[in-house]
């Protein structure tokens, strides 16, 4: 009769050894879930680092390899043609018109399109003002590229001439359109722009001189701390 009195309460201190053993088993299953997971949150971080780091120095690299391929280029270029590299490079691209304006005009000979005649007569009537950009361009570029620290003297002028070509050219598609169309509003805005070129040219020098001695200015203030 004792034996089965106490069996009972072996019974339940083993079902309570049993229940505490489940909990400290899930415990540790879920102490071993959060090192799991904080390890691998960690090694994601350090790969992710790793990655950016490879790509910052592959990017790195690339711009190095770009910046010594453009020097060499450069420097093969002015070794063979000197300061005349800017005015073959302009003859070049006045002959590339004239042959897309030959293009042009043989497109249009089946097409007899008003716009693309009055696109290549633009283009003709101003090859000379097309040589002059492209010698200016190309002379602004060799000296970028010979004297790189001074070039910021001359850059708002070449900044300010490459905004006023772009306007002058704007300037015209908008009259070429505005000839079927005979809006006033695009009229006045042509007008506007062809009045102001040289205001506008005066404008951005100024601009960007002052933002050039400013630069230069900070920069040097920058470096004395």
């Amino acid at each position: 009769m004792a034996a089965e009195k106490k069996s009972p309460r072996k019974s339940a201190r083993k079902t309570a050894q049993h229940k505490r053993g489940r909990r400290v088993s899930a415990k540790r299953r879920r102490d071993w879930g959060y090192r799991f997971g904080e390890e691998m949150d960690q090694r994601g971080k350090e790969f992710a680092e790793e990655i950016e780091q490879f790509g910052g120095r592959v990017g790195r690299r690339f711009e190095r390899s770009a910046r010594e391929w453009e020097r060499e280029r450069h420097y093969s270029w002015s070794r063979t043609f000197g300061v005349m590299g800017p005015l073959i490079g302009s003859v070049f691209g006045i002959v590339c018109l004239a042959l897309g304006i030959l293009f042009l005009n043989l497109v249009n000979l089946a097409l007899g399109s008003i716009f693309i005649s009055a696109v290549s007569g633009f283009l003709f009537a101003n090859l000379g003002w097309f040589f002059i950009i492209f010698l200016f361009f190309g002379y602004s570029d060799y000296l970028r590229k010979l004297y790189p620290r001074e070039y910021w003297m001359v850059s708002p002028v070449i900044a300010g001439a490459g905004v006023v070509v772009a306007l002058w050219i704007i300037a015209w598609i908008l009259n070429s359109i505005n000839i079927s169309l005979g809006s006033s509003l695009i009229a006045s805005v042509v007008n506007f722009l062809y009045i102001n070129l040289f205001a506008i040219f005066i404008i951005i020098v100024v601009l960007g001189y002052i933002f050039a001695v400013a630069a230069k200015v900070f920069d040097s203030g920058w470096r004395r701390l």
